[in-house]
């Protein structure tokens, strides 16, 4: 009992031996979990790799001159015909899926989740003299506008809004896989 050494909490790793205290600091907070975070080996490279989740990444990273709207296919034709109404929010990250993008990016609840994207060209919008609004955090309580109901989702995500119609030359519908 005492032993004041440190506490193996599993191969190689070790946290210090002691008394919990609600002092902590955020970096010593930060260290004790990165300890205990498994480390990236060969194999969970490979689960990743088959499981998309590189893919996933490799998608938000390739979309810095895209936007995209997650949306229901219903409006998919009738938004790339006439466009997105002025107001609109999009998110830099195409590689969301249906649930994910209803968490992370606060979509009303009392809405069935989104099945298709729309790609918003950013670089063609730039080109054309539109000034790109900048990116917010999402927020976790939503309005939903038709109700006026006020709900609290996950959020996080990262959109932006759109204070002008964008012309559909400017769009491309990208189904959800």
């Amino acid at each position: 009992m005492g032993t004041s050494g440190p506490v193996n909490v599993g191969p190689g790793r070790f946290l210090p031996k002691g008394p919990a205290t609600f002092g902590a600091t955020a970096s010593e907070l930060g260290a004790a979990e990165a300890a205990l975070r498994p480390a990236a080996s060969p194999v969970s490279a490979a689960l990743e790799a088959a499981t998309g989740a590189g893919a996933k990444n490799a998608a938000q990273q390739a979309t810095n001159d895209c936007a995209f709207h997650y949306t229901s296919s219903q409006w998919a034709d009738s938004i790339k015909r006439g466009g997105l109404r002025p107001g609109t929010y999009a998110t830099p990250n195409g590689g969301l899926g249906s649930l994910q993008s209803k968490l992370e990016l606060a979509l009303p609840p009392t809405r069935s989740a989104p099945d298709a994207r729309i790609r918003i060209d950013l670089d063609g919008l730039r080109k054309a003299g539109f000034k790109l609004p900048t990116t917010n955090r999402v927020s976790s309580t939503v309005v939903d506008p038709r109700t006026g109901r006020v709900y609290q989702m996950p959020g996080g995500g990262t959109e932006m809004q759109f204070p002008y119609e964008i012309p559909g030359e400017f769009l491309e519908v990208v189904p959800i896989r």
